[in-house]
């Protein structure tokens, strides 16, 4: 019986690659935010 497997892969692979894109976002926020208080 072949199982559903690649859809909660799939699934896994887009949440990391969205929890990746808002931790790159947040960091670059605060990178930018410390730069604007540094200059």
């Amino acid at each position: 019986m072949p199982r559903s497997k690649p859809k909660h892969l799939y699934t896994t692979l887009v949440f990391l690659l969205c929890l990746r894109s808002v931790i790159c976002y947040r960091f670059a926020k605060l990178l930018f935010e410390y730069l604007l208080l540094v200059v």
